[in-house]
C-alpha cells in the first residue's frame, strides 16, 4: 500500500514521488447499490452519472452500459422469471432512476407501498425504496438491505487444511 500524503510547507504532497498534490476537483456524484438474493447481500457495485447500469439474468454489455449478471446467483424458479436485461440504472442530476425493460415485470417496494413498474416506466428511487425483481431478489442502498452476507456452499471452503503423514 501506499503510505498518505505527507505535509511539507503546509503544502500535500506524493510520499513517493516527493511532488506536490493538486487538487482534482470534487469526487464525482456515485450511488453504491447492493444486491440481494433469498436474504443474503450477494454484492455490490456502483452507478455514476456518465454510464447507466444494466441488470439481468445474462445482460448484454456495450457502449457506455455497465451490466450486473444476477444469472450465478439465481435459482430456476428465479432464472425464468428474470429477464436477460431486467432493469437499467441511471444517476441523473443526482437523482438514481430505475426503468424496467423485462418482460415480467418490476416492483419497487416504498415506506409507502409497492409501485409496480411497466416495461419502458421509470421511476426516480429514493433512499429507503428497495427494488424486487423477483421475489427474493432485491436491490437498494447497502445500509438498507438488511440480512446476511452469502455463505459458501461448504463449510469445508473455510477450513484449516492439515496435512497428517501416517506412517
Amino acid at each position: 500500500g501506499q503510505p498518505p500524503p505527507r505535509l511539507r510547507a503546509a503544502v500535500p504532497t506524493c510520499p513517493r514521488h516527493d511532488t506536490r498534490l493538486r487538487d482534482a476537483g470534487p469526487r464525482p456524484t456515485a450511488r453504491v447499490l447492493a444486491v440481494r438474493v433469498d436474504g443474503a447481500v450477494r454484492g455490490r457495485f456502483v452507478v455514476r452519472p456518465e454510464a447507466s447500469v444494466v441488470v439481468g439474468r445474462a445482460p448484454q454489455p456495450g457502449g457506455a452500459v455497465t451490466s450486473v449478471n444476477l444469472g450465478p446467483l439465481l435459482g430456476q424458479e428465479a432464472m425464468r422469471w428474470v429477464s436477460r436485461n431486467h432493469l437499467r440504472l441511471d444517476l441523473r442530476d443526482n437523482t438514481l432512476v430505475v426503468v424496467d425493460s423485462s418482460t415480467n415485470g418490476t416492483v419497487v417496494r416504498t415506506p409507502g407501498g409497492a409501485v409496480p413498474l411497466a416495461t419502458g416506466q421509470g421511476y426516480q428511487l429514493s433512499p429507503d425504496d428497495v427494488v424486487e425483481l423477483y421475489r427474493g431478489v432485491e436491490l437498494g442502498r447497502p445500509d438498507r438491505l438488511r440480512g446476511g452476507t452469502a455463505r459458501p456452499a461448504s463449510v469445508m471452503a473455510e477450513a484449516p487444511t492439515v496435512a497428517l503423514r501416517l506412517r
